[in-house]
């Protein structure tokens, strides 16, 4: 995949993990664990709307990609 492509999905996952913090009052990304259904929400986002890989969206979040898979499919 291009440089510039990845490069734009970084920036992305980044401001929709901030603005998912602002406004739900959450100071940092791996507080996201103390609320499963939020969690869920932005994995969704980083992942179908963003296009990350489970990788990718795993480091962001600071987890594992396998929580991001189960967040995925218990938010199907």
């Amino acid at each position: 995949m291009r440089e510039d492509v990845l490069r734009e999905r970084e920036e992305r996952a980044i401001k929709t993990i901030e603005q998912f913090c602002r406004e739900r009052g959450i100071e940092e990304a791996a507080d996201f664990h103390r609320h499963p259904e939020l969690f869920r929400e932005l994995c969704r986002a980083l992942v179908h709307r963003v296009g990350l890989s489970l990788r990718r969206a795993a480091e962001h979040l600071e987890t594992t990609h396998s929580r991001v898979y189960l967040a995925l499919l218990e938010g199907a």
